[in-house]
């Protein structure tokens, strides 16, 4: 029964590993994005806008996960 806990403990510790790793990717992309955008002089309330959608998107789908 300890080797079954150390294995979901396992899964546990991966699918949150995942997680961080989507996360950090959506960060890194985002990044491109707005350097991008300001150095086309996008407003920054586009971009707030912007970012609150991703997010919101990003929570969605975890939550659907978790």
């Amino acid at each position: 029964m300890a080797a079954r806990s150390s294995s979901m403990a396992a899964e546990d510790d991966y699918e949150t590993e995942q997680k961080k790793q989507a996360a950090a990717d959506v960060l890194f992309h985002y990044s491109q994005f707005v350097m991008v955008c300001i150095g086309e002089d996008v407003r920054p309330t586009d971009l707030r806008l912007h970012l609150m959608k991703i997010l919101e998107r990003c929570l969605y789908i975890f939550s659907e996960k978790g």
